[in-house]
């Protein structure tokens, strides 16, 4: 402890006896701190955000890699489209052609039996259609005779 005294003493004397002009740092201004502190801030700003946004185009130029290389019914879609626009046919017909070709096999059927089943289905909700009609006007005539 009295060392460590001592040598304060001893460093506090040797730079009395040097003077001011001798320092080794000598004072900074206060502005020139500020100054210096707001360029290290903005430089670290800049390297977070360009980090951020260098993720960022990466995880899109991924995601676009997908996309070509599984493609999918929407993209076949669009294509389909746009082939149909630059031959001169219709291009809705031309994507619901591409999409339905990009469908696997399971989800074909499934629209082949949709498409199949829709007449039979469209009967039966008309006649449900008819019994609730039916059951409406029974209530109404029999509140009627009631009351």
């Amino acid at each position: 402890m009295t060392q460590a005294v001592a040598v304060r003493e001893r460093d506090e004397t040797t730079t009395a006896a040097a003077g001011p002009e001798s320092s080794p740092n000598p004072p900074v201004d206060n502005g020139e701190r500020l100054k210096n502190s707001f360029q290290g801030l903005l430089v670290a700003l800049i390297d977070k955000v360009s980090g951020v946004a260098l993720r960022k185009v990466d995880d899109l130029a991924s995601s676009l890699e997908d996309v070509t290389a599984n493609g999918g019914v929407g993209l076949a879609a669009a294509l389909g489209a746009g082939k149909a626009v630059l031959a001169g046919t219709n291009p809705v017909w031309g994507a619901v052609k591409a999409g339905f070709a990009a469908l696997g096999t399971l989800a074909k059927t499934l629209v082949i039996v949709g498409l199949a089943l829709s007449p039979v289905l469209l009967i039966v909700l008309a006649l449900l259609l008819v019994v609730a009609l039916l059951v409406i006007a029974i209530v109404l005539a029999i509140r009627a005779a009631t009351s």
